[in-house]
């Protein structure tokens, strides 16, 4: 990767963010109908800015999603773009693109969409060519990334677990991040509404190969209060979405060279991935999750990555977390992946959680105090997205 050339800037000089910055900010300037509202995040794929747009509708919040290395500053580019071994970030940025048109409409991964006014379409007089191959525009998901979340719980809370049925609904939304990669083309193709399907129909589908392949807990963020989609899956807790497909790719068994190192299919590898997040989110810390450790699971013994989470496993149960929850999170992330349960089986293992765990007559269990923790954790936080 390039850095700067003698005195010529790039994204890797100092001030070469705000260079970058400043170079797009210019083409939404141009247009009457776009407010420039500055930088959400930037990570090593891509920096994510907020902008708003008028029009007869109202005001329209969005973000604008870059590669930062792609942007022409005064003839350069960051990178070489002559040598095939450079220039990755601005292919996931493709490959990103690509798969968010494909999973419009799958309401708990980040929406992309098409703008007819699109600023950095065309290069006005008074300025030099962006020259960027690709870029996308997205929703605005107005909570910020769920780590902030996590934090926001423990400063507020003070180390205090999240409620049981909370962490059951968390689940839920995580199980669908798998279900909607896994049948996109038939909700694509019209034959399934995945906001309304119910679990078992989907079965009468071939599951498809998506994997997101870097399905992590940086990777999601806290949407609104969507209390009437799937009910009751969100009658209390935010819709998460998944963001950042830029890895994203087929893990399809017909094709031995697309699975990994531990042979998983596209759906295997996202289960084992949403089981790592879930055992961030009962842990509330993210260290020594690979720990492998021996577990019983009904009459299945088998091998599991989340080893931390089993020598905390007695301690969890003790302060109100559900054992069936630590086993479901067991089986997912099974060193085995023939011993990981089937996609529709843990959706509706987890939806019957959902829908008929009650409270225990634990106060904290309680409707209104599930409420009240997500409104003070999400209305306090500072909002945002990455």
């Amino acid at each position: 990767m390039s850095g700067s050339s003698g005195n010529q800037m790039s994204w890797f000089s100092e001030g070469g963010a705000e260079a970058v910055a400043e170079r797009i900010k210019a083409f939404f300037d141009r247009s009457d109908r776009f407010q420039w509202e500055g930088i959400i995040g930037s990570g090593a794929n891509g920096s994510v800015y907020k902008v708003k747009h008028h029009n007869e509708g109202g005001l329209w919040t969005f973000a604008v999603k870059i590669c930062h290395i792609d942007v022409d500053l005064n003839g350069n580019k960051s990178y070489d773009e002559d040598d095939e071994d450079e220039g990755d970030e601005v292919l996931q940025l493709a490959n990103e693109k690509q798969w968010l048109e494909r999973l419009r409409n799958c309401h708990h991964i980040i929406q992309s969409f098409d703008v007819n006014d699109d600023p950095l379409r065309q290069t006005p007089y008074d300025l030099a060519p962006h020259r960027m191959r690709t870029w996308i525009f997205t929703e605005f998901i107005e909570n910020g990334p769920l780590t902030r979340l996590v934090e926001r719980h423990t400063e507020l809370y003070g180390g205090e677990l999240f409620p049981c049925r909370l962490l059951w609904r968390f689940f839920m939304c995580l199980i669908r991040f798998c279900l909607e990669m896994a049948y996109c083309g038939a909700q694509q193709d019209g034959r399934v509404n995945l906001s309304t399907a119910t679990l078992e129909s989907l079965r009468e589908f071939p599951i498809g190969f998506l994997a997101h392949k870097d399905l992590s807990r940086s990777n999601i963020a806290v949407g609104g209060l969507v209390p009437e989609l799937q009910h009751p899956e969100h009658d209390m807790s935010p819709v998460l979405k998944l963001l950042d497909f830029g890895t994203a790719a087929l893990m399809d068994p017909s094709d031995p060279r697309s699975l990994d190192d531990f042979d998983r299919t596209g759906p295997q590898r996202n289960i084992n991935d949403i089981g790592e997040v879930m055992q961030y989110l009962v842990l509330q810390e993210d260290e020594m999750m690979n720990e492998t450790a021996v577990v019983t699971v009904g009459a299945g013994t088998f091998e599991t990555f989340a080893g931390s989470l089993h020598t905390a496993r007695d301690d969890l149960i003790a302060r109100g977390v559900d054992a069936q929850l630590i086993d479901l999170i067991y089986c997912c992330r099974v060193v085995d992946r023939g011993r990981q349960p089937g996609l529709i089986d843990l959706a509706i293992a987890a939806r019957n959680w959902v829908s008929h765990r009650g409270d225990y007559g634990v106060e904290r269990e309680t409707d209104w105090a599930i409420q009240q923790r997500i409104a003070n954790v999400m209305y306090n936080a500072e909002t945002g997205s990455t």
